[in-house]
């Protein structure tokens, strides 16, 4: 029963893998190396997450922010963290101590 377990959790883990990196194929073609924030004006959560990206950038973080959103990007803000492909999207707002942590210097 444990190994029946363990061959779907894979199976749903490669299904998974495959979904995204089909969805983050546009984005990451436009991509270089680094770290991606993507925003916009009207986004009232993009607002409260332009300050903790701001101060990011303030102590050596490069992060490109774009404006010009790519058809797949559907959520603001999004952060994409680019180690020759996607490494990490998130979505919605995120803490200032979670981006310290993930985002490359």
């Amino acid at each position: 029963m444990v190994k029946i377990k363990i061959a779907i959790f894979l199976i749903v883990l490669i299904i998974l893998s495959l979904v995204l990196t089909l969805n983050a194929n546009e984005t990451s073609n436009v991509l270089e190396i680094g770290n991606h924030y993507f925003t916009a004006e009207w986004c009232v959560a993009c607002k409260k997450q332009t300050p903790i990206i701001k101060k990011l950038q303030k102590e050596g973080y490069v992060i490109k922010i774009h404006k010009d959103i790519p058809k797949d990007i559907k959520t603001l803000p999004t952060i994409i963290i680019v180690n020759g492909e996607i490494i990490l999207k998130l979505k919605g707002i995120q803490s200032y101590q979670k981006l310290q942590r993930l985002m490359v210097k």
